[in-house]
């Protein structure tokens, strides 16, 4: 009888259906190259990885704004898979002549 409370118990919490479908949606990005480069694009574009400007006040608050868009995508792919990172820092270790040719194989 217990169990069959703990079920009725589990029924009732509200299911995220936002952060599953998520999860889903970059793994499916992720288990492609194609997909895995163009996270790599968006990741370089919002400087993620570089040290923040301390000279100026406004540019230090945009960087930060974009660097933290960076961080949560890579806090996202940590979390549904941490190896998927890895595979994208050897795929950014190649060269992109090796990518095109991957592309059109």
């Amino acid at each position: 009888m217990t169990q069959m409370a703990n079920m009725d118990e589990q029924a009732d919490e509200p299911v995220d259906l936002r952060a599953i479908r998520a999860a889903y949606d970059y793994a499916w990005v992720l288990g492609k190259p194609e997909g895995r480069r163009v996270l790599q694009e968006i990741l370089l574009q919002t400087r993620y990885n570089l040290p923040l400007p301390a000279h100026d006040p406004y540019e230090m608050y945009m960087a930060e704004g974009m660097r933290r868009v960076g961080l949560g995508i890579e806090a996202a792919i940590c979390s549904i898979n941490p190896a998927y990172l890895e595979t994208m820092r050897q795929d950014w270790d190649r060269e992109p002549s090796d990518l095109d040719a991957h592309a059109q194989g």
